[in-house]
């Protein structure tokens, strides 16, 4: 759904979105196999955010 005019209309993607998205969600499984990091990603709406938050240590 997107909004146009003040008002939700639901809409498709497009065939090169479909498959842009579907490698992006393969590249973070195969990512995630690897490294576990898929608790420091954000997701709202159409944004993905990347947290990361190192600890610091006093010197």
């Amino acid at each position: 759904m997107i909004q146009k005019q003040g008002h939700w209309v639901p809409y498709e993607l497009k065939p090169r979105d479909v498959e842009r998205r579907f490698g992006t969600c393969e590249l973070l499984l195969q990512r995630q196999r690897r490294k576990d990091f898929l608790h420091r990603i954000v997701t709202g709406d159409e944004k993905w955010i990347h947290y990361d938050n190192p600890k610091h240590r006093k010197s």
